[in-house]
Order: structure tokens, then sequence, then C-alpha cells
């Protein structure tokens, strides 16, 4: 079993157990122990849980998400959070941004979580819940209807919420990104919030891992002309991302 897949099914125990042993898990994975240390003490480098003593606990601002986002949190983990560390970059001391919810977007949040100065809207939980520990920020939820698969806030409210605002940035994910078809998202509850949030800044910064540049899914929300930069990876398909910029969309790849 590859790394990547036992750290996703070590999470998905996390969160009906709320903790993991070191030996059991040694026995499930048929693998030594050294190896689920490992494994574990990687995994709280990142983020992703706490150490304890002989195993490890959810990490804290983790305790949301029992949804399918869990399921993705660390799919093409290091890619993420490379895109994520670029796109933090572009935000600004003093700035008002909005943070979609998603798993990419996610981890723009906790890239930017030890800022100081800034006002971020966002009408996902789990991003509410990690920059709730950020004391030097401020930070607004958007109320709605849960959508339970994302842990995301949607709806008539969310959208009411958002609409007049004028934000500096808006930092959001997206199920697919293509030169022609635009943006999609495969959930038909989170279609009029997204396209709210499109609304409301001219500086739209698209995070997405290569997996998603070139596909279409089911709901179109915007143009690609609507966003001002898409950050992605350099396993993204060279002959898309250059069809990206003739559209006028400034692509950082890292």
């Amino acid at each position: 079993m590859i790394k990547e897949i036992r750290w996703q099914k070590i999470q998905k125990i996390l969160t009906t157990d709320g903790k993991v042993d070191v030996s059991e898990l040694s026995e499930m994975f048929a693998v030594s122990e050294m190896t689920i240390r490992r494994d574990l003490t990687a995994m709280g480098q990142k983020g992703l849980i706490e150490r304890t003593h002989g195993g490890a606990v959810l990490a804290r601002e983790h305790n949301l998400l029992q949804a399918p986002i869990l399921m993705r949190i660390t799919e093409h983990l290091e890619e993420k959070q490379s895109i994520a560390r670029a796109a933090a970059q572009l935000i600004k001391h003093g700035e008002k941004i909005y943070i979609a919810a998603g798993t990419t977007a996610y981890w723009v949040a906790r890239a930017i979580a030890n800022r100081t100065g800034l006002t971020v809207l966002t009408n996902s939980l789990p991003v509410a819940n990690l920059l709730a520990l950020s004391k030097d920020m401020e930070v607004i939820i958007v109320g709605g209807f849960l959508h339970r698969n994302e842990y995301s806030m949607v709806g008539h409210f969310a959208v009411d919420m958002v609409k007049d605002l004028r934000l500096d940035k808006v930092i959001t994910g997206t199920g697919g990104i293509h030169p022609d078809y635009g943006l999609t998202n495969e959930y038909p509850q989170e279609m009029m919030m997204d396209r709210s949030y499109f609304n409301i800044s001219d500086n739209i910064i698209v995070v997405a891992d290569h997996t998603k540049i070139g596909r279409v899914t089911t709901c179109r929300t915007a143009d690609v002309s609507k966003i001002r930069t898409l950050v992605t990876s350099r396993l993204a398909s060279v002959e898309i991302v250059n069809w990206i910029r003739q559209r006028g969309v400034e692509v950082i790849l890292v």
C-alpha cells in the first residue's frame, strides 16, 4: 500500500474512532511500527493530525471535517500545499479577502493562518474553524444552509450576505477549468454561491491541482475570462494552460 493511501485510511479511521494506535495500524496495514511512526510524524508536520504517545488524534482544526471533503484533504497533498503557498504570496497585509470552500482553498487558509491584519470572509466551516485560532485576523462567516459534502454554507441566505460586498481578492477552487467551457462545479447546490462571489471582486484567484485543468463537470459557474489568476502546478497540461493564458488569464505554475 502506498503512503498516500495509508494516510487517507488513517484519517478515515480518525474521523470514526477519534484516535489511532501505532501497533494496531502496523497490524492493519502489514507494515512495521517504524513505518507507521514515520507516517504519523509526517502527517503531524503537515498539520493533518496531532501526535500522541503511541498514536495520534485528529488535528484540532480538522474536527469539523466529517464529510467527503476529508477524503480529499490529502489527495495530491504536496501539490496542493505548493499551490497554496504560491497563492498566499499574492495576499497582502490589510486586505479583505474571500476564501471559498474546497480542499486547495483550505490549504491557502492554512498558509496564511499566522498572518496579521487580514479580514477573511468564508462560507467554509473548516476554513472558519482553522482561522478561528488566528487572534490577529478578522474572520467573517457566511451563514446559510449547510452543504454537508463540503461543510460549506450555501443557499439564498449565503448569496444575499455577500452580494453587496466589494473585496480585494477572492480565493476559490474549482471542480474543473476549461478554456472553452469555463469554470465548473460538481455540486448544483453550490452553483449560485460560486456565481455570487465572482461579482464581489475584480481579483479572482483560482487555485487548482493539475487534475482540474481541462476538466468539465456538472454546473458552469463562470467564464474563464472572469478570473485574473490561476495557480496550478507544472503537472497540468501545457496545451490547456496556454489556451487559458490566451483568454487573458495570468497562470502561475509551481
